[in-house]
């Protein structure tokens, strides 16, 4: 069948990626008036939504034209007219085509002048199929119709009520808004997958191709951008959530930007970027926000104490002013909404400001209130949240109970929190270490103060030093605090490894020194980044050493390595580097099927998703009976 299309009757738009993408398949060169008139109401349409459209040609579609099936399977949406009975079967194929892809926004238009086949048409188009059976009122206004009829003389306005314009401007609007929530909802999706598996500089990177996606204003919306902002703020990219939210302080009418909890996470991450200007500028946004009654929550009051906590430890100690204020927001913040990070805050800044825990009865019903806060979640093993483990630990500093300060520490360490976690934690400890003195000499403070040496060189980037805090995991599966020291210097190239706290009622062995020569070899531990092996000639039983960072094993491990590397039976073990792979998600369809792209002589081709850059990707996937006949091209493809 030949069908002759003139695209010139109706001009030609270019789609728009950026926006919903129409596809209007029709028989332009035999087009009569109506079905002109309906092709009008749906340019105008198209119009009105932001909605770009472009004109398919039958033939081109029915020839199986690549660049016009790749266009008319992947649109958004289809409309296609069926007032041509030969037409009708190419185009159900092709919209079953659609269908079998996932790709359900499908609209069938027909002149309705025959009852029994607008009644065929519309019993075969099923589901994921809209059909909208047309006449033409007395001012050649399409209308849809019920039962082919319409009455004589009707006059329908040509934009409300069961107008075609109207009723099709409905259904796009529609979809419109549910391709939006799938869109969002896919990238809330991509972004917990994200922050699930990567970690680093990878997840950095991830992170930043997932920004990269929000330049489309259909992703935009409070729920996107405070969870893109969570997603920073956990990896400390504190100068990307600024920029973040003001890129959309430029965009006009923008509302988003001026939510609580977007300008909470705003004001948090000046407050810790700390340029020039940046913390006054958090505390101006905080107050701004706090000047209304409905702002005042818990966390926003705290984020005000915070900032001017921040600006007294920056003072070196001196301005009391920001002292008292800081005491006075984080006590309003405790007592809007008792909870473990206002009370904790606020009890460390009373001990800074001279109060004693054993006099001072704010000081007491804050330890009483927070440790019932912390009990009535369970006990300190089974606590998973560190804030919960570590507002525990400082409680227990707090009152100089230091043995329950251990035991919490070795939770902490076990639930291998960011670095800045133990960092504001640690700053903390060492604020009230300075502003009072502790003479216990008991063995729980000499395992507190390990504790304490172990997490300051956990918040540090870069370290050079040749003596580590560790902890030794013993043959009971117990962790012994200990430290190692490296000495790499001269002839006399050693290994020295000695117990925090001997254990007075064993014989057991507490301090080692090894030379190099007796050290067999070291490696890295794959199942945690902060471990290392180190094999010795006269210890049966090796040493299992944790760090408290993966960059403190690193240094160890180097140097380890070139003090033994010219020694004959050194063995020094490293993770075989590994071909990259494309990390990848298949894309699935609404029965929760792969989504098959095409088939061919050697294997299906489904649609994917590259999870690293967020890039859409072909899987082709091959039995292995035929991959031998690919076996050069492994190094290029990814098969199952």
């Amino acid at each position: 069948m030949k069908v002759v299309c003139v695209l010139d009757s109706w001009g030609k738009t270019t789609p728009n990626v950026d926006r919903q993408s129409v596809t209007a398949t029709t028989n332009l060169g035999a087009i009569d008036s109506p079905r002109r008139a309906a092709l009008c109401v749906l340019e105008k349409v198209c119009k009105s939504v932001e909605a770009s459209l472009e004109h398919v040609p039958f033939k081109k579609l029915d020839f199986g034209s690549t660049s016009v099936l790749e266009e008319f399977y992947n649109a958004d949406v289809v409309v296609v007219d069926m007032t041509i009975p030969v037409q009708q079967s190419a185009l159900f194929y092709h919209i079953g085509v659609r269908q079998s892809m996932g790709m359900k926004h499908n609209i069938v238009l027909f002149y309705d002048t025959d009852v029994e086949q607008s009644l065929s048409l519309k019993l075969s188009c099923g589901a994921n199929v809209e059909f909208l059976p047309y006449l033409v009122d007395a001012n050649s206004v399409p209308v849809v119709v019920e039962n082919s009829t319409l009455p004589q003389d009707m006059c329908m306005h040509p934009e409300k009520g069961m107008s075609l314009y109207y009723q099709l401007k409905k259904r796009l609007i529609e979809l419109q808004k549910e391709n939006i929530a799938h869109q969002k909802e896919r990238f809330l999706n991509d972004l917990r997958k994200a922050r699930q598996s990567y970690k680093g500089e990878e997840l950095v990177k991830h992170l930043d191709g997932m920004r990269r996606r929000l330049d489309d204003p259909q992703l935009l919306s409070v729920d996107v951008v405070f969870n893109m902002l969570l997603s920073f703020r956990d990896i400390q990219e504190y100068n990307s959530m600024v920029k973040l939210v003001e890129d959309l302080e430029n965009i006009p009418n923008n509302t988003i930007s001026s939510s609580i909890g977007i300008q909470y996470h705003y004001a948090f991450a000046l407050n810790r970027r700390n340029k020039e200007g940046d913390r006054q500028k958090a505390l101006n946004v905080v107050t701004k926000a706090l000047s209304k009654t409905d702002n005042q929550t818990p966390d926003m009051l705290c984020l005000c104490g915070r900032i001017y906590k921040d600006m007294f430890v920056e003072s070196d100690y001196t301005d009391k002013e920001a002292l008292d204020n800081a005491i006075l927001w984080y006590r309003k913040g405790f007592e809007r909404q008792p909870h473990e990070y206002a009370g904790i805050n606020l009890a460390t800044l009373l001990v800074i400001s001279g109060k004693d825990f054993s006099t001072c009865q704010e000081l007491q019903r804050i330890g009483l209130i927070l440790n019932n806060l912390i009990g009535k979640k369970g006990s300190l093993p089974s606590l998973t949240d560190y804030w919960d483990v570590a507002t525990f630990f400082e409680i227990s500093v707090l009152a100089q109970d230091f043995g329950k300060a251990v035991q919490a520490a070795e939770c902490m360490f076990s639930l291998e929190p960011p670095y800045w976690y133990l960092k504001s934690t640690v700053g903390n400890i060492t604020l009230i270490n300075r502003f009072r003195k502790t003479s216990s000499q008991t063995g729980d403070y000499q395992l507190f103060c390990f504790w304490m040496d172990f997490f300051v060189e956990a918040t540090k980037t870069e370290t050079s030093a040749t003596t580590f805090p560790v902890l030794v995991l013993e043959p009971t599966k117990n962790f012994m605090p200990s430290y190692v020291q490296i000495n790499c210097d001269g002839e006399n190239k050693e290994v020295r490894l000695w117990n925090v706290v001997q254990i007075a009622e064993t014989k057991q062995q507490s301090q080692w020194t090894f030379q190099a020569t007796s050290i067999k070899g070291v490696s890295l531990y794959k199942r945690d980044c902060r471990a290392v092996f180190i094999y010795v000639m006269e210890n049966s039983d090796d040493f299992h050493i944790f760090f408290s960072s993966e960059s403190q094993r690193l240094s160890f491990y180097t140097m380890v390595s070139d003090m033994i590397s010219d020694q004959a039976n050194a063995q020094i073990f490293t993770s075989m580097d590994e071909e990259e792979v494309v990390d990848f998600e298949y894309d699935l369809d609404d029965k929760n099927n792969r989504v098959v792209l095409g088939r061919g002589t050697y294997g299906i081709v489904y649609a994917a998703r590259d999870k690293k850059t967020q890039v859409r990707i072909a899987i082709k996937e091959i039995p292995e009976k035929r991959t031998q006949k690919f076996s050069h091209y492994r190094g290029n493809q990814t098969t199952e």
